[in-house]
């Protein structure tokens, strides 16, 4: 027989486990050792209800690059783009010289299909990490662009001497 400690239930489509779990894993993503950390991290994204996505989506807020990255890693194992704002928002903030290689990395795994321009300019202003990073989503994603986005990327590529075929870069022309 199953307790409601050792299952999860589905409601509403909705996994339900129990709060002792998750508040375990809070916990133990608290730890300076970075394997446990990222274990929890796995594991909150692996449960994905409300309250272990909110508490890593939270964790990208830290000024500790190795919790922000902990908790982006879990986040982009889940590839749910609700999480894609705030992954931006946070890489923004932080800025093109901190320690955003891996955000960045984590953006492989959502649609960035409408931020080429953003794209383009980590990719010139970051470190070597980024530009890997960036290089792959140029060459694998298809962006969906406006004209004056378009030429506004094509301007700053022009600035640095490079041209969207350097990068393999797929766009659409789509209407504002």
């Amino acid at each position: 027989m199953h307790t409601l400690k050792d299952t999860h239930h589905i409601q509403n489509g909705v996994k339900n486990f129990p709060m002792s779990k998750v508040a375990e894993l809070k916990k133990q993503f608290e730890s300076n050792d970075w394997k446990i950390r990222l274990k929890a991290s796995d594991e909150l994204a692996a449960i994905g209800t409300v309250e272990s996505l909110s508490f890593l989506r939270d964790q990208l807020e830290s000024e500790d690059n190795w919790i922000r990255n902990a908790a982006v890693l879990g986040l982009m194992e889940t590839r749910k783009q609700q999480f894609f704002k705030a992954i931006v928002d946070r890489i923004s903030e932080l800025g093109f010289h901190e320690e955003i290689g891996t955000m960045v990395y984590a953006l492989k795994n959502f649609d960035c299909s409408n931020e080429l321009l953003f794209i383009c300019k980590l990719y010139l202003n970051g470190n070597a990490e980024v530009q890997m990073s960036t290089s792959t989503i140029l060459a694998e994603q298809k962006f969906r662009v406006t004209e004056d986005e378009l030429l506004s990327t094509l301007q700053l590529l022009n600035e640095h001497e490079l041209k969207t075929e350097d990068f393999k870069i797929k766009y659409e022309l789509i209407k504002k």
